[in-house]
């Protein structure tokens, strides 16, 4: 999670350079690229993402924690053509969105109790 907030928060400053390409394997979907700066956060996230598929056992967290990847990824790519301002919001709302999965997923696996609906922050 705080890789995640990390990456977002660096792709959002304006000063970040990135740039985005039409992506490998997914067509119509955009890859984002850091420049030097902006390349400890994306080896933060990909670290982060790497350790999850190392220990999850669980289809649900390891779904959940790609679309989180996926999401910021595509956050950063849309900065890459626009501005924090005019970033669309939908991007965001999938963000959270996946956020939430993979915190449900996460703690359903280390046999947590569920968060009551509405109080995972945004």
């Amino acid at each position: 999670m705080a890789a995640y907030r990390q990456y977002v928060a660096f792709a959002l400053e304006p000063t970040a350079n990135i740039i985005a390409v039409p992506h490998p394997r997914i067509p119509g979907e955009l890859m984002p690229y850091f420049d030097q700066e902006g390349r400890p956060y994306k080896e933060g996230l990909e670290g982060a993402s790497t350790a999850v598929r190392l220990v999850s056992e669980s289809p649900d967290a390891l779904n959940a924690a790609g679309d989180v990847v996926r999401s910021v990824r595509q956050i950063a790519a849309a900065r890459a053509t626009c501005s924090e301002a005019t970033l669309p919001p939908e991007a965001f709302e999938r963000l959270w969105s996946a956020q939430n999965a993979f915190l449900v997923a996460t703690r359903k696996e280390l046999g947590l109790v569920a968060i009551p609906h509405g109080t995972v922050d945004s």
